[in-house]
């Protein structure tokens, strides 16, 4: 581009001058034809028309001779004023050399006129070259400064654009900083609003397991308050059942009893103690069976919540209460499998110690209790049987080889 700038304007500086130059040299050429006519007459005829305009002025000067010469001739008396008009006319009329030497004298101031245009137009060239030198020189220092300008103006831009680079990087890690504490209040409130609900439910629970602790503590109070009379009837009997175990066998039944079925069987039921009839004779001591429904409940029975359920928990048994059949009757006592999850203070006399991988378990009635600490108290919990998942496992892998 700029290339093609440079050649068009020489270009137009070479039409200026030749320009120039021609109207320079039109201009001489004229003030040298004034200069020709105003000197010389016929010698400039001559020199402008070329030598057939001087021959003719010469045949017209011979023709005036001769006839001058032809009329003297004639018989004029006075012949020497004849010769004395023409020698006087010959003294007027120009010479040739005369006529040349003007023509040329007229030519060489024509010359000289030239030379002095050239002179001048020389002198106009070198000035106008010491033009164009100067406007290149010019020309050349503008485009100088421009590119400085544009690149001081890039420079600039470039800061500028650095400079707005590193605001919105600035703006963006703010953003960020922002969104990054706006998430981590929002996290801090739901963790808040989550503990505070965690607190709120087992607050509620606990409450709700106090109040029916409170309520059956109460409803198993008034059963004891009852029932211990009801079964205590003979102390020293209660005493020495007290301390039986499963399988233990006693000669009689106890003084107060209920006969209760579970299937096909039938059991002896004495407060929290079952009993069947030996083969041989007499009566033995059995665990707990499922099913049973008995109508008084036992004088040591407590209660035990397990997925908000309650239970009543005596001797290894577990009591679910059952409505009364009639309106207005008492409810009964149904003994159930011992829920998994249910947290006991003790186990039933006659529990075997059996530990399965490493770990110490108390069995009763195919029921597993897993000790552990509550505090400084030891508390049992029902748990699946441990064994049985090993059985599975080793029956599988048996299976499959």
């Amino acid at each position: 581009m700029r290339s093609a700038k440079r050649k068009a304007n020489g270009l137009a500086i070479s039409v200026a001058m030749i320009s120039t130059i021609l109207v320079l040299g039109l201009i001489a050429e004229a003030a040298d034809a004034r200069g020709r006519g105003g000197r010389g007459g016929g010698a400039s005829m001559q020199g402008r028309f070329g030598a057939n305009s001087a021959g003719r002025s010469r045949q017209s000067s011979f023709n005036r001779s001769s006839s001058n010469q032809r009329f003297s001739s004639g018989g004029f008396s006075s012949t020497g004023q004849m010769h004395q008009s023409r020698g006087s006319y010959q003294g007027n009329r120009p010479t040739r050399g005369s006529y040349d030497s003007g023509s040329r004298s007229s030519y060489g101031t024509g010359q000289g006129s030239r030379s002095s245009t050239s002179r001048q137009s020389g002198q106009q060239r070198a000035a106008n070259q010491g033009q164009r030198t100067d406007n290149r020189s010019q020309q050349q220092s503008d485009r100088s400064d421009n590119r400085s300008q544009r690149s001081d103006n890039r420079s600039q831009q470039q800061s500028d654009r650095t400079d707005s680079r590193g605001d919105r990087t600035d703006g963006r890690q703010e953003n960020r900083d922002d969104r990054q504490g706006e998430v981590t209040d929002r996290q801090d409130n739901r963790q808040e609003g989550r503990t505070d609900r965690s607190d709120t439910r087992q607050d509620e629970m606990s409450d709700r397991a106090d109040s029916r602790q409170d309520m059956y503590d109460d409803y198993w109070g008034d059963y004891h308050d009852h029932y211990n009379d009801y079964w205590h009837d003979d102390d020293d009997w209660w005493a020495l059942a007290a301390g039986m175990v499963i399988g233990a066998a006693i000669a009689s039944p106890p003084p107060v009893y209920q006969t209760v079925y579970v299937g096909t069987s039938s059991y002896y039921y004495a407060n929290g103690y079952y009993y069947t009839a030996a083969p041989a004779g007499g009566y033995v001591m059995v665990a707990p069976p499922t099913g049973a429904v008995v109508q008084q409940p036992p004088a040591q029975v407590v209660n035990v919540t397990v997925n908000d359920q309650d239970y009543g928990y005596a001797n290894g048994a577990y009591y679910e209460v059952q409505p009364p059949e009639e309106e207005g009757g008492d409810p009964t006592f149904k003994t159930v499998e011992a829920p998994i999850g249910a947290k006991v203070d003790y186990v039933p006399d006659g529990a075997e110690s059996k530990t399965v991988d490493g770990i110490v378990y108390f069995v009763f009635n195919d029921t597993y209790y897993r000790p552990f600490y509550s505090g400084s108290d030891v508390v049992y919990m029902v748990v699946e049987n441990p064994e049985g998942a090993t059985q599975g496992t080793e029956a599988a892998q048996t299976s499959s080889s």
